[in-house]
């Protein structure tokens, strides 16, 4: 009788604790993202420069950079594209809490309107121009 009334409590609890640990994560990607916003704005205010795509071959040239870590995005490193460049604004960026880069977009949808964002795909993992409701971001304009 113990073990079955064990296991009736286990059975309740175990959707609660994977609500509260997606709640946790989320809170995490934000705080990475308040991090990734405040760095971003640095970059603007010394360069003038959001970061960008600097790849000719993508049609969308500099709307999106899909990993902060690269060259290009100008949070960690220099690349030459930035001048008056003071970082970097950053010492590493980890990957989000769902294991993926966080992203910086240029014309990123909020409602019907475009927005400067930095993000995380969520916990579905999916993006690249792909607007869902699990999307963590932070407006930048």
């Amino acid at each position: 009788m113990v073990v079955g009334l064990v296991g009736a409590l286990m059975a309740l609890a175990i959707p609660g604790i994977h609500y509260v640990r997606r709640g946790v994560l989320a809170k995490k990607a934000r705080a990475d993202l308040e991090y990734l916003a405040t760095a971003v704005q640095q970059l603007v205010w010394d360069t003038g420069q959001y970061p960008y795509n600097q790849d000719i071959t993508l049609r969308n040239r500099g709307l999106e950079v899909w990993d902060l870590t690269s060259p290009s995005a100008g949070l960690i490193e220099d690349n030459g594209a930035y001048p008056d460049w003071q970082g970097p604004y950053v010492d590493r960026i980890l990957l989000d809490p769902w294991g993926m880069p966080y992203f910086f977009d240029a014309d990123y949808k909020v409602g019907r309107v475009n927005k400067r964002v930095v993000g995380s795909f969520g916990p579905n993992r999916e993006g690249r121009n792909k607007y869902d409701k699990d999307d963590i971001y932070i407006i930048l304009d």
